[in-house]
């Protein structure tokens, strides 16, 4: 499991628990609407970089606010 934390852009979400699998399971805010999103692990996630994500609905896109810090949990 990492968390991810996000650039705050005055979005709700400014970070993300995310199991070996990819799939957001935890975050600070709205985990009704993030958790199941699917992150593409493919890419390794580092600071400044954008998440590829399939969220729950199907549809695949890039999570716009980007990463300033990846921590194990």
């Amino acid at each position: 499991m990492i968390r991810v934390h996000f650039q705050d852009d005055a979005q709700d979400c400014l970070w993300w628990d995310i199991n070996e699998e990819g799939v957001v399971e935890d975050c600070d805010m709205q985990t009704w609407l993030w958790k199941g999103t699917k992150v593409d692990m493919a890419t390794a996630i580092t600071p400044s970089c954008k998440l590829s994500v399939t969220f729950k609905d199907g549809k695949v896109g890039t999570w716009i606010h980007p990463v300033v810090k990846v921590e194990k949990k």
